[in-house]
């Protein structure tokens, strides 16, 4: 199965306001790529927030899909997240300052999300990371073409969470599967 968040993780590797190190597991400092179960719960993210670099991605790990086509696709409907934290000089106050600092934050969330899905568009129509010319082997490419992007949405999320504002972005990505019953699966019982 294609995995949409190894992707991202790339994408987040290459794209300079990210720069995500792959390695830095050990340095949180220098990781702005997440893989969580959902916003708020115990995760990398929520542990290390207050040295979590800004801006960064998270890309929750649960599965949500339908059937599609008389059982010939599958349908995955991907959900996740930018986040970007608002200067700790103006967090909490109620003045212009502050007002003026998170609707900045929210603009820099929105161009995030634009230029992911340049991105990603520019990628399903080439088949070919439009960054660093590296060619996907043929699955990639299948799994790509099926990015419904044209029907993306995202939004920002109207509160803060623990001073970093968050926008959230959403599309379906179709995939090709007949299913079948693969009788190696069974044990047989005679």
């Amino acid at each position: 199965m294609f995995r949409l968040d190894n992707l991202l993780e790339q994408w987040a590797t290459i794209y300079k306001p990210l720069s995500h190190d792959p390695s830095a597991d050990a340095d949180p400092t220098r990781k702005t790529f997440y893989r969580i179960d959902r916003l708020g719960s115990d995760n990398t993210f929520s542990r290390n927030f207050n040295t979590a670099p800004s801006p960064c991605m998270a890309f929750p790990t649960a599965i949500d899909a339908k059937m599609g086509n008389n059982a010939k696709q599958v349908v995955y409907h991907h959900g996740f997240y930018f986040m970007v934290k608002q200067s700790s000089a103006v967090t909490g106050k109620l003045n212009h300052s502050a007002d003026l600092d998170a609707a900045d934050c929210k603009a820099e969330l929105n161009d995030l999300a634009q230029d992911l899905l340049a991105w990603l568009y520019d990628l399903r129509k080439k088949a070919t990371d439009p960054a660093t010319l590296k060619n996907f082997t043929q699955e990639e490419r299948i799994a790509i073409q099926g990015l419904d992007l044209e029907n993306a949405e995202w939004w920002t999320v109207p509160e803060q969470y623990n001073g970093w504002w968050v926008l959230g972005i959403e599309f379906d990505r179709t995939e090709s599967r007949i299913l079948c019953i693969k009788p190696e699966q069974y044990n047989t019982i005679l």
